[in-house]
């Protein structure tokens, strides 16, 4: 899978075949007819995946709790729609109780004695997950729009990514997109040398905009730290770190003084990209929103201005027509 981290018509494939799995972890409530009601979200990506659909679906009053690392400015893409969602959910049990939800998602991220008093207190659960890349963000967009009842507006979820994903991939010159060799090579910067390589959410975020993994290029798998020394033997074109806007000269200051980092040639002559940590941890579908920044970096550095800002949602787009590889 060269270039883009997925081909739109594999994306059909896939989900066409993960159908069965997403059906069988729908809640008993939804296979009856009974859509939830009352639904509670307990980690951001549940939340801003919840969020777009029932917005799409003009149902945002069914949400009546959402994480409280939702409004974390460092973190979160929906601060700015939280004010009518009432409530706010941590680990405690008891709360969560006593918001009488009909549907509580939740995910690896989750503690596992949280999980099982969840479910020995008879609280309808609903895991969402892995995110480890697009294909992850996608399948959950899907299942979520399936246990919410509204398969309908998660379907414009998912295809509002997918086509703004490739409105980036055209954007992207031919000779690398031909040729993914020509594709320049990234790495994250982390201050304690964590390094993420292959099946990582960063590794599937510079794949699709249109860049290669420089970690991966050396043979490196999930997160891995690292000392100044093997930082030091990386040879990338560009350096990805990020923070918050307020943060960015800091961040990049920092990203110039590491030990290894600083003798690089891309620190050296100024190749960072600086990316609003809430897009690119994001583990939904604004994620799109990092894959926009940093392929307007590489290849159309007069199109940063008018990159997308932080927080935003993907770029609105029209429901692709019948027939489309979107679907």
């Amino acid at each position: 899978m060269s270039g883009l981290p997925f081909k739109m018509g594999f994306i059909s494939r896939w989900v066409a075949a993960s159908a069965l799995i997403t059906l069988l972890a729908v809640p008993r409530s939804v296979m009856a007819g009974e859509p939830p009601k009352r639904i509670v979200s307990t980690c951001l990506a549940c939340d801003e995946i919840i969020l777009g659909v029932l917005k799409q679906a003009g149902q945002t009053n069914r949400l009546i709790a959402v994480s409280r690392i939702a409004e974390d400015l460092r973190y979160s893409n929906i601060r700015g729609d939280l004010s009518p969602i009432p409530g706010r959910a941590g680990s405690e049990i008891e709360h969560i109780i006593g918001l009488r939800p009909d549907i509580v998602f939740i995910t690896e991220f989750n503690r596992p004695e949280f999980r099982a008093a969840l479910q020995k207190a008879n609280v309808p659960t609903f895991p969402l997950g892995p995110f480890n890349n697009m294909r992850d963000i996608l399948a959950a967009i899907e299942a979520t729009g399936a246990a919410l009842d509204e398969p309908e507006a998660a379907r414009f979820i998912k295809n509002q990514m997918l086509a703004a994903i490739e409105d980036i991939r055209l954007r992207t010159p031919k000779n690398v997109r031909s040729d993914p060799r020509r594709s320049p090579a990234l790495l994250g910067f982390a201050p304690d040398g964590t390094i993420a390589g292959a099946n990582t959410p960063f590794d599937s975020i510079v794949r699709a905009a249109g860049g290669v993994n420089e970690a991966v290029r050396h043979s490196m798998s999930g997160w891995q730290r690292v000392g100044a020394e093997k930082i030091a033997t990386f040879s990338p074109d560009w350096i990805v770190t990020s923070g918050l806007e307020s943060e960015r000269s800091s961040a990049i200051a920092a990203v110039k003084k590491a030990p290894g980092w600083k003798s690089l040639k891309a620190v050296r002559e100024g190749r960072i990209i600086y990316v609003p940590s809430a897009l690119l941890l994001a583990t939904s579908h604004h994620v799109v929103g990092a894959i926009d920044l940093i392929n307007r970096a590489m290849f159309s550095p007069a199109l940063q201005n008018s990159a997308a800002p932080a927080h935003s949602a993907p770029p609105k787009v029209p429901e692709p027509p019948k027939g489309s590889t979107l679907k």
